[in-house]
Order: C-alpha cells, then sequence, then structure tokens
C-alpha cells in the first residue's frame, strides 16, 4: 500500500507511467519549473489558502517572467498564474492558487510547503 495516494489516490507506478508519457519535452519544462521554483518559488498551504508564488525583481526579471516563465507555467500545469508587479519593494510576481498543483509539487516533486529550506536538488 506504500505506493498509493501520493496525490488524491493516484498510485506512484501511474505517476511515474503518465511522465513517461508525457514526453521529453513536457519532462524538460517541468525540470526547468523545478529549478525556477527552488530558486524563485514558494508555496504556502494552511486552511483554505494554498499559493503558489515565484518571485523576482522588477527591473531585471519581468521580462522572463512575462515572456517566459508565465507561458511556460500555463503549458506545464494548464492553469494560468496571476502577474503582478510591487513597485513598494521592487518585485514582480506570479501567484497560482491549488490545491492540487501544490500536492503534486509537495508529495511527487518532493518541493517543501512553508519556508524555503534547501532542497533535496541542491547540493550539500
Amino acid at each position: 500500500m506504500g505506493s498509493e495516494d501520493p496525490v488524491d489516490g493516484v498510485s506512484k507506478k501511474s505517476i511515474s507511467d503518465a511522465v513517461l508519457y508525457i514526453g521529453y519535452e513536457n519532462n524538460q519544462k517541468h525540470i526547468f519549473d523545478v529549478g525556477v521554483h527552488i530558486g524563485d518559488g514558494n508555496m504556502h498551504s494552511q486552511g483554505r489558502t494554498h499559493k503558489i508564488t515565484y518571485s523576482g525583481n522588477l527591473n531585471n526579471e519581468k521580462e522572463f517572467y512575462l515572456e517566459v516563465l508565465k507561458p511556460l507555467i500555463k503549458s506545464v500545469y494548464n492553469t494560468e498564474p496571476k502577474y503582478y508587479e510591487r513597485k513598494s519593494d521592487n518585485s514582480v510576481l506570479l501567484v497560482i492558487n491549488s490545491k492540487k498543483l501544490i500536492k503534486f509539487k509537495n508529495k511527487v516533486l518532493g518541493l517543501p510547503i512553508g519556508k524555503k529550506q534547501k532542497s533535496k536538488f541542491q547540493s550539500k
């Protein structure tokens, strides 16, 4: 039973089969997203609030967030992230409200919920 229910009752075996089926291009996009998430991302899940936030510098990352990251998220996860600019702290944000996506990123990809900490993908 240890291989059941990583994400809403889907077995790890069926997830790994699905990832193989998705194909090389989408796997590359997932890998890219995981890298950006480790550097610029954060997940918060408490009560009825389930939010993934990517945060960057407004002056030198705006174009990347609008032209690369936002379309990539739409392509990989079939969800439209909300784009915000906060001039008060010179930041650009992409926000996704999705409990299911948080479960996937946490249980399947191993990304932590809450304060940023060393990821299992980073060297020690």
